[in-house]
Parts: C-alpha cells; sequence; structure tokens
C-alpha cells in the first residue's frame, strides 16, 4: 500500500489484506475421462510467475490437434509444453533459493534492457534447465492442497490431480 501511495498517490479507503498461494504441478496425463483437460484445469501453467493464460493457449490448441489428427495429447503437451515447464520450474527454484537479493538483480536487470530478450532467454529451455530439472524436481515437494477441500467424494483440482494415476488410454 505505501508503494501505491508514494508512487502513484493512491489513498485506499477501508484497506484489507489478502493473499493466497501459488501451486504448479507437472500433469501426469492432463486428461479426465480419456479427454484432454486443457489450461490450468489441466495442471498447465507457468512456475515462474504462475501465469496460465499462455498455456491454455497453447495446451488448447495441442487438444484440438490431438482430437482431429488422433494424436495422443500426452505426447503432445509433453513435447511441446514439458520443456517448457521444466525451464520454469528450474527457474522458480533458483528464483525461491537467491531470495530477494536475486530477485532484486533480475528485476534491475529487466527494467535497464529490454525485458523481452531478457525474459525470452530466462524462458528457453536451455541445457543447463534439463540438467538441472531431475535435481530440482526431488526439491519441488508436494503439491499443495485446497484447504477448502475435504478429500471426500471431491472433484476439485488438487483430489483430481491425485487421482490421475493411470496411464494415458490414446497411448
Amino acid at each position: 500500500m505505501k508503494f501505491f501511495r508514494d508512487r502513484a498517490g493512491l489513498v485506499m479507503s477501508n484497506p484489507k489484506t489478502f493473499g493466497g498461494y501459488g501451486n504448479f504441478r507437472f500433469p501426469y496425463t492432463a486428461q479426465q475421462g480419456g479427454r484432454p483437460v486443457i489450461g490450468e484445469q489441466g495442471g498447465f501453467q507457468d512456475p515462474l510467475a504462475a501465469f496460465g493464460m499462455r498455456y491454455a493457449l497453447r495446451s488448447g490448441i495441442l487438444a484440438a490437434q490431438s482430437v482431429i489428427t488422433g494424436a495422443c495429447y500426452s505426447d503432445l503437451w509433453q513435447q511441446s509444453l514439458g520443456p517448457l515447464m521444466k525451464a520454469g520450474a528450474v527457474n522458480r527454484y533458483l528464483f525461491n533459493l537467491g531470495g530477494d537479493a536475486l530477485r532484486c538483480l533480475a528485476l534491475s536487470r529487466l527494467e535497464h534492457r529490454d525485458a523481452r530478450i531478457g525474459l525470452q532467454r530466462a524462458y528457453r529451455p536451455s541445457l543447463i534447465s534439463a540438467l538441472l530439472f531431475p535435481f530440482i524436481k526431488t526439491r519441488i515437494g508436494v503439491s499443495l492442497e485446497d484447504p477448502s477441500c475435504s478429500h471426500e467424494n471431491c472433484d476439485c483440482v488438487w483430489c483430481r490431480s491425485v487421482a490421475q494415476g493411470n496411464a494415458p488410454t490414446c497411448c
């Protein structure tokens, strides 16, 4: 609130704090009932910034391609989105590991250069991210659970992701 008050002159009346948590996971199949699931519902979300629109569009195109051509959706998304999600997970881990100092350095570099080039470089799958991912995957931890879920006869995203232990039927 202080930042917006000092920088933009924004004065809030009756401000209330709020918060939540961000989470990402690597979907096992991204299918439910033998059908492709897209976007955040399918588990596709940017691990670093937690944005889902880009993954929603790309996974939607892949799902349509799967339905139209009969190609295996799991193979399609793993080839197309898998490397991006792995690079994002490496970025997230390193960002968390570096703490505020690394975040300030990264933001400073983006502020003084073409941010598009810096972000493209950070998100591009690389040999380094491919080598680091298996190590980092073991340290990512268990997905957070929705605290409002009772886990009994539940169809929430978290319970479905836990229940998706079956191999895809199309492959």
